[in-house]
């Protein structure tokens, strides 16, 4: 409590920032890979590993036709057989900067890291491959990434996200102590999304 007082704000900022950045971290995880037994159902989960809604693909470091970009086109296509309209990539964060820095000495970087259309901000954490927006994620399995129609799916929340403060439980009080607790209810079931095909994973990125 004394910390909290004589910082004059800037720890309990520091403990919100903190809790806001798990709480999202922590959607995420549960959106892609939720196990559906007492929490939510991710579209990992409900895609698998092999089937309709996972896409063959041959890697290559050094080759157009190898490049995570290729990758990215083949489930895209997969999507538009489905007369689905793909509006993101997700991908392992590795496989993102495998993907900004994909090229061959004689043509280049596939993408180029210096300016342009089709430059890489890293600042924001997302590339665009033929409009789409490429995002990293750590809860992506390395050597993955899913094309998706994510507009379409919904997240069903209860109760707003909310911080709770108090000085009272357990014994807070007799230690000179404040608590702060970060909550919000959440329920989401990919199955009837990926029944639907509106995402396609693909399994084998990189070389």
């Amino acid at each position: 409590n004394q910390l909290l007082r004589n910082s004059r704000g800037a720890a309990e900022a520091l403990v919100r920032s903190r809790l806001s950045r798990a709480q999202a971290l922590g959607e995420a995880y549960y959106i892609l890979n939720g196990t559906g037994t007492n929490e939510p159902k991710g579209i990992l989960t409900s895609i698998g590993t092999s089937g309709t809604f996972v896409s063959s693909f041959s890697p290559s470091a050094t080759t157009l036709a190898g490049s995570i970009a290729k990758a990215v086109a083949v489930a895209t296509g997969d999507l538009a057989s489905r007369a689905r309209s793909a509006d993101g990539v997700v991908v392992n964060t590795a496989v993102f900067w495998d993907m900004a820095s994909q090229g061959t000495d004689t043509a280049g970087f596939f993408i180029n890291p210096l300016g342009g259309p089709s430059a890489i901000n890293a600042t924001l954490g997302m590339l665009r491959l033929w409009g789409l927006p490429v995002f990293a994620d750590i809860n992506m399995p390395v050597d993955n990434l899913v094309v998706g129609e994510w507009k379409s799916a919904q997240l069903f929340t209860g109760q707003s996200w909310r911080i709770d403060v108090s000085d009272q439980a357990g014994t807070r009080w007799d230690t000179n102590e404040t608590g702060f607790r970060g909550e919000e209810e959440i329920g989401f079931n990919a199955d009837p999304y990926v029944t639907a095909g509106m995402f396609q994973r693909i399994t084998n990125t990189t070389a």
